[in-house]
């Protein structure tokens, strides 16, 4: 496909994919260097409307590398699927984080604690995993019928008489 006009689908899985990498840095920096404040900012709905619960400071900050860790291990995943498109296990491993973290956090959410937090972990990953399935589904059907239209070459010259 060098050379040539990408599909749509393709293109926007790739456009995504970029937009997806740059959100995971974003969000490393986030929980690496400011993982008070991102539980800050994650209490104060619950703080107005009392519909769900705040979820605790924590003193100590084991889970931050872990964090950070997927964060930059999405971040490489969706800027490799952006480079490189055709490699579906890229679109898998993206799609099998989210889904676990977003039913995860549901699971969380229903038989731990009704933390605000994990509705949002749950509100915000589900989509993301919606959004990269419909995406890279959309992106591997138009490789495929784009491998199997036939090239216009040699092969197809009409000799001239």
């Amino acid at each position: 496909m060098e050379g040539t006009e990408k599909p749509a689908a393709i293109a926007n899985y790739v456009t995504i994919m970029r937009i997806l990498g740059l959100l995971y840095v974003l969000g490393a920096l986030l929980f690496f260097f400011f993982p008070d404040r991102v539980l800050w900012l994650m209490n104060l709905i619950p703080k107005v409307i009392r519909l769900v619960e705040v979820i605790p400071q924590s003193s100590e900050h084991f889970w931050v590398p872990l964090a950070t860790s997927m964060m930059v291990m999405l971040a490489i995943i969706a800027f490799s699927a952006a480079a490189s498109p055709e490699i579906r296990i890229l679109a898998y491993m993206h799609m099998a984080s989210k889904a676990c973290s977003s039913l995860g956090y549901l699971y969380l959410f229903i038989f731990k604690a009704r933390y605000f937090a994990y509705l949002v972990g749950f509100l915000v990953d589900l989509p993301i995993f919606l959004l990269v399935t419909w995406l890279a589904m959309r992106a591997f059907v138009a490789m495929k019928k784009d491998a199997a239209a036939p090239e216009a070459g040699p092969a197809d010259a009409t000799p001239e008489s």
